[in-house]
């Protein structure tokens, strides 16, 4: 049998017994340059062996509760920032760690209305180098979103403790980073704030870009605050005023690189720094824009430069033996983490479901209560979350009687069932256009039944057929729809209880059907 690299099989030890950790974790420089295909495969371990740590991080004796928030057990602080504080929770549903931040603003604040829009921008993207993110809600008047637990440090801490990192470690890392921005610019965002202390370096060596809270569309971060971002790592046109643009994240990438080279973002580089790697950072941090990368790609591929011009041998032949190492490897760890998940998952888990609804402003969305006024023009949405995949039905009746159908409707890009892990504002977009529900008439009283139901409700499915009318494309704004119900479908009394009494013997089973009911008073009609 042919010999297997030792880099190889010294990476895949450490991998699955654990003992890869945050100041530790860099692959070695032949790695990197003769193992490509290792070198990926081993970044399938480090995921796996990370899902498998989550799991497991629930199934042990639980530290004492802080406090909730929502239906998130929140267990100590992690860290705390100029406006939020970010705790390590605990979601029971999932049976996972989380990190919650929790903005100590009230939610109606500019800040915290940013803050929310964070969530939404990094929810839109899912990228291994990006932190994932599972919800963002306001409860007890705190605005916070939640996301992965990383287990690690930021590569301002290991900098600290350690001091710079090598050539090769910087160019590895940047080409993982490239990837995020990557993945970030073809969702139109820009991160606005790239710097060491905002990239986690994940047990296992898995490298995490977090905190978007200065970035977004631009659009949006040049109507913002000009203060948002760090100066060290803002190009000179941004400091001179220049609008916002997703390329300057790139100059931010050449100077965070620096950074890790020398430990400061002006210091010189040092004597050892390979004169390819000297030329990719002149170029990424070069003082007139025209002369710095176009993109996040032609960055990475010099730097991918970089390291097979520094490599210490050719790349060999991928033999049979190792192949079959790395793919046992693989099959190993997959195998121990579906083992892992199935254990942590042998008891039926409850089904969470979490359903608000929103009126909208020029501010952004505030949560509207039960019993609450409503007036003419105000726009509502309803957010809804749910652990397992469903079938929405809103429904509104006026104080007329008339029954209004306003979820799920024709030609929306929402539509049944929606999907599970994951935070959906009805009634959605229709041409890319985000679409809101909104009050056209002057009514006494309006009624929301909201339906959540495992599978679909035939019930509801026919009075959702029937009671549909399309939406007015030539409607400004957010899109609202003034169609009344064609004729015979307008019933009038209490029509919400009678759908309610045909689907009774549905609602007995509760991990089957749920129901939430909204009253409002002295409001006016609704126009879809």
């Amino acid at each position: 049998m042919a010999e297997t690299d030792p880099d190889v099989e010294r990476a895949i030890e450490r991998l699955l017994d654990g003992s890869v950790d945050g100041a530790g974790a860099e692959p070695s420089a032949t790695l990197l340059v003769a193992h490509p295909r290792e070198l990926e495969a081993l970044r399938v371990l480090t995921d796996v062996a990370a899902a498998c740590r989550r799991v497991q991080s629930g199934t042990g004796a639980s530290p004492p509760v802080l406090f909730r928030w929502g239906n998130i057990e929140v267990r100590e602080q992690a860290a705390a920032g100029a406006s939020a504080d970010v705790y390590r929770a605990y979601e029971g549903t999932l049976g996972i760690e989380v990190a919650l931040k929790l903005h100590r603003d009230g939610p109606n604040s500019p800040t915290a209305r940013r803050f929310l829009a964070e969530a939404q921008h990094l929810a839109r993207v899912r990228q291994r180098n990006i932190v994932g993110v599972y919800g963002a809600a306001v409860h007890d008047g705190r605005a916070g979103l939640w996301c992965e637990w990383i287990d690690g440090r930021s590569l301002a801490q290991v900098l600290n403790d350690s001091g710079g990192f090598a050539p090769v470690e910087t160019a590895y890392i940047g080409i993982e980073l490239c990837n995020a921005l990557e993945a970030l610019h073809a969702a139109g965002l820009l991160h606005g704030d790239l710097k060491p202390a905002n990239v986690l370096r994940e047990r296992g060596g898995r490298i995490v870009l977090v905190d978007l809270g200065a970035g977004g569309a631009p659009q949006n971060v040049n109507a913002a605050s000009s203060d948002y971002g760090t100066p060290a790592y803002l190009p000179p046109e941004v400091l001179a005023g220049a609008p916002r643009q997703p390329a300057h994240d790139l100059y931010a990438l050449g100077r965070m690189l620096q950074t890790l080279l020398t430990g400061s973002a002006d210091a010189a580089l040092p004597a050892q720094t390979p004169p390819a790697l000297r030329q990719v950072l002149a170029r990424a941090t070069a003082t007139e824009p025209q002369r710095r990368y176009a993109s996040p790609r032609q960055l990475r591929d010099e730097l991918g430069a970089v390291l097979a011009g520094g490599g210490q041998r050719a790349a060999p032949a991928s033999t049979p033996s190792r192949r079959r190492l790395v793919a046992g490897a693989i099959a190993v760890a997959v195998l121990a983490g579906f083992g892992a998940l199935w254990s942590a998952r042998m008891a039926p888990q409850p089904w969470r479901t979490d359903v608000e609804l929103f009126r909208r402003s020029g501010a952004g969305i505030v949560a509207v209560n039960d019993g609450a006024t409503l007036s003419q023009g105000d726009r509502l949405v309803l957010e809804i979350d749910s652990s397992r995949p469903l079938y929405a039905y809103v429904l509104n009746e006026d104080a007329g009687g008339a029954l209004r159908v306003l979820f799920p409707l024709p030609g929306l890009a929402l539509a049944n069932p929606l999907p599970a892990q994951r935070r959906v504002r009805l009634p959605g977009s229709q041409n890319a256009r985000e679409l809101s529900w909104e009050i056209s008439s002057d009514r006494q009283r309006e009624e929301f039944l909201v339906v959540l139901a495992a599978q679909p409700i035939a019930r509801l499915d026919r009075v959702t057929r029937d009671a549909a009318v399309p939406i007015d494309s030539n409607e400004r704004g957010v899109g609202r729809v003034r169609a009344e119900p064609p004729a015979g479908i307008a019933l009038r009394g209490t029509q919400l209880t009678g759908i309610l009494q045909d689907i009774a013997p549905l609602l007995a089973d509760d991990e089957q059907v749920r129901v939430r009911a909204y009253h409002f008073n002295d409001g006016t009609g609704l126009a879809r």
